[in-house]
């Protein structure tokens, strides 16, 4: 799957538009997960551009390594991504980082944030479809984070 890079500056549409592009993630850190290198690449582009800091990283396994030295304001995880299951990282989270909002994509249609996923963690969560654009995304984040 391909996300647009090339609009991604041009982007305006945000969930708070008073305040320029480059400062509305103002800093806040997010941790994005998905085994997909083009997905990876466009949303941590995408949020950069928003003004968050963000670690992209290839697996689970690797985003629980990072969870042990850094903090982060929110978490966008691929919903299908080999290694461990999805439930098992929600609840590792959830222990760890319990305050951690978490935001769920997926290109599957039949994804979604059930009772189930939602039940592993105490964290505020969402879910976004993909494809989405540059502005679906940041305001999801955004929206996480300021919850």
């Amino acid at each position: 799957m391909r996300l647009p890079v090339e609009a991604l500056e041009a982007t305006v549409l945000l969930a708070d538009v008073s305040k320029p592009a480059t400062t509305v993630g103002a800093g806040r850190h997010v941790l994005v997960v998905d085994d997909d290198a083009d997905v990876r690449r466009t949303v941590g582009r995408s949020l950069q551009v928003m003004g968050y800091r963000v670690d992209v990283l290839a697996s689970r396994e690797l985003a629980s390594e990072r969870l042990e030295r850094t903090a982060f304001h929110a978490a966008v995880v691929d919903v299908q991504m080999p290694g461990p299951r999805l439930p098992a990282f929600l609840r590792e989270l959830g222990t760890r980082c319990p305050r951690l909002p978490i935001l769920l994509m997926s290109g599957d249609p039949s994804s979604e944030l059930t009772p189930e996923l939602r039940a592993q963690s105490p964290a505020p969560m969402g879910f976004i479809a993909k494809p989405f654009n540059p502005a679906q995304l940041t305001a999801a984040v955004h929206a996480l984070t300021e919850a």
